[in-house]
């Protein structure tokens, strides 16, 4: 409660004598704007709209949940000005329905500067059959390589490079094999996800749709077999670390995060891992490079995501005050006082250089991601037991119970069962 109200004088401090700004209008009257609730949206931009424009009531539309076709049905019957969308390719959709308005003209009406802000993300809400942005987004997730450069310094092992590949990577987890209580890579992620990371580099995916909806699973055979094979040998020679199999070295250890705690010498994530790292007392250099790569695209990062996005609604009658909100909240001022009390990637590149003395850099090395992944949509009844299903194989296939091509075989065989029995569509 205390660093809240902290917060919030820092913000009436910072913005008083500038509002509104010379990049808003002033504004009054009522608007609807969906979000998760009340408090998470006061907690995020509500300090800074109020004080931008403080004759201007709003209200929100609590989001519903549920699937992106679930909750176009739902904004078609609430009617929100402002629409806020959860991730990318929810956003295509609601452009795809024709739910959203156009917004470079706006940009360009305004002189409203959005050349400060990541390009990849503008570049990626600029993805669309129009070409044309629906939408802003203040802030982004990327995830990068982590290293720890002390185990590297003392085994004599090449540190880790940007823009590698998985098969780089696995050759250098490899090298730790004799290594006495030392992974050479661990996942806070489980199986499941570590194969799906590696997956989406290369624009794979376990579940994959196409903008028919038609579903298949692991669609390209040999690709995937290569993936298991490499996952799978890793594992069984102790070398990687995922979440069901932390205990391999300790029992002791599926209690503590292996990386910050120096039990393995590499990981994936965004900025959580740094402050797991400082929690556990910095116990080594740590070192960080770019996610590994799809050499055909060796720009891109599939990780770069877009998943806080606000766009205008093409039926509101309140377009331009909805416009005037939305420019505050992707505001240069909301990221210069936010990034001061919550160390996050900010979309205006300027506020999000390093994290408790950790250089951002490489969250921000790669560029572009125009790869999209079509939602399956799958409700929980269906993906809760096919994700489970899947880890199930997975660990038979660790255990060496079964081979990699009988765990493929089952993973689709039951997996269409699965997805059947709930009403999905195969092809």
């Amino acid at each position: 409660m205390k660093n809240r109200m902290i917060f919030f004088l820092a913000v009436i401090l910072l913005l008083a004598g500038c509002s509104p700004s010379a990049e808003t209008e002033s504004i009054e009257g009522k608007l609807e704007i969906l979000y998760w609730n009340d408090k998470m949206f006061d907690d995020d931009y509500g300090s800074f709209v109020s004080m931008e424009f403080p004759e201007l009531e709003y209200e929100i539309v609590y989001l519903n949940g549920g699937t992106t076709k679930e909750l176009i049905d739902y904004v078609k019957q609430e009617n929100p000005d402002v629409i806020f969308m959860r991730y990318h390719d929810e956003y295509l959709q609601f452009i795809e329905a024709g739910m959203l308005a156009e917004i470079d003209t706006l940009i360009k009406r305004d002189h409203y500067d959005i050349s400060s802000m990541h390009q990849g993300v503008i570049d990626m809400l600029r993805n669309n059959e129009q070409k044309k942005l629906y939408g802003l987004s203040p802030t982004f997730s990327n995830m990068v390589l982590f290293y720890n450069k002390d185990l590297f310094d003392t085994y004599r092992i090449d540190e880790p490079q940007d823009q590698m590949t998985w098969d780089e990577v696995f050759s250098t987890v490899s090298q730790f094999h004799n290594v006495e209580g030392v992974y050479g890579f661990s996942s806070q992620y489980s199986a499941y996800d570590l194969i799906e990371i590696v997956g989406k580099t290369y624009s794979q995916r376990i579940i994959s749709s196409d903008h028919k909806q038609e579903i298949q699973i692991l669609k390209d055979g040999p690709f995937w077999k290569g993936v298991f094979e490499q996952v799978n040998e890793a594992v069984q020679q102790d070398n990687l670390a995922v979440r069901e199999t932390a205990d391999q070295l300790d029992p002791e250890l599926s209690k503590k995060d292996l990386f910050a705690n120096g039990y393995s010498a590499m990981t994936t994530g965004s900025t959580d891992i740094i402050r797991k790292y400082n929690a556990a007392g910095k116990k080594f250099n740590l070192g960080m490079v770019t996610l590994p790569i799809d050499p055909k695209d060796p720009d891109s990062a599939y990780s770069l995501r877009a998943d806080t996005i606000f766009g205008i609604n093409i039926n509101s009658n309140r377009k331009q005050e909805a416009w005037e909100v939305i420019k505050v909240m992707n505001g240069d001022t909301y990221a210069k006082i936010r990034s001061k009390h919550e160390k996050i990637l900010y979309t205006r590149t300027e506020y999000s250089k390093e994290v408790s003395g950790v250089s951002l850099e490489p969250f921000y090395k790669l560029t572009r991601n125009q790869r999209r992944f079509y939602s399956t949509d799958l409700p929980t009844e269906v993906g809760r037991p096919f994700y489970l299903m899947v880890l199930n194989e997975l660990n038979e296939m660790f255990s060496d119970n079964q081979s990699v091509d009988h765990s493929i075989t089952n993973i689709k065989e039951k997996g269409e069962a699965i997805l059947k029995a709930g009403g999905v569509n195969m092809k």
